[in-house]
């Protein structure tokens, strides 16, 4: 193989001033000062938050954990009734897929039915809205248990819930 360089350019970026700031807030901020307060307090306020939904959940998690308690099979059964009604509206005709073993299905998704009704989440909840987050130790637990009722290999279960809304939902 050969190469040929026609052309070596450098990235000028512009200068940090009041100008562009206000061209980049559209006149939001009027100097660099205010925009960076603005930007600290921002910063700020998202890692708080960030750290005090971390430690509600490992909280939760923690109690769950330790406390093996019986979970009402009417939570359980909502829970599983909505991860269909999620599947049922990914679909164009709102209608399961041809061949769909809902059954099968069911009998899947209970162990995640069942963390989600030992962790008191509504089944009707957004994960979006409500800044829902999957806990890597609960994937973890869970992909493994799937995996082998569903002879699926655990990390590619492992990489679907990660990447999934539907899998987020759950939770």
């Amino acid at each position: 193989m050969q190469l040929t360089v026609k052309k070596i350019e450098k990235v000028i970026h512009p200068e940090f001033n009041d100008e562009l700031v206000k061209k980049i807030t559209k006149e939001k901020y009027s100097n660099v000062d205010d925009f960076r307060k603005e930007l600290t307090t921002d910063l700020e306020r998202y890692w708080n938050d960030r750290t005090e939904k971390r430690l509600i959940d490992d909280i939760t998690n923690e109690i769950v954990r330790r406390h093996d308690f019986a979970v009402p099979e009417a939570l359980v059964k909502t829970f599983t009734d909505s991860y269909i009604e999620e599947l049922k509206n990914q679909q164009k005709n709102k209608q399961l897929p041809r061949g769909f073993d809902e059954q099968k299905y069911r009998e899947a998704a209970r162990p995640s039915a069942i963390l989600a009704s030992e962790m008191g989440v509504d089944p009707g909840t957004n994960s979006r809205e409500e800044n829902i987050q999957l806990v890597d130790a609960d994937v973890e637990v869970l992909a493994e248990e799937e995996s082998k009722k569903l002879n699926i290999d655990k990390e590619r279960l492992i990489n679907f819930y990660k990447s999934s809304e539907t899998a987020a939902k759950k939770y």
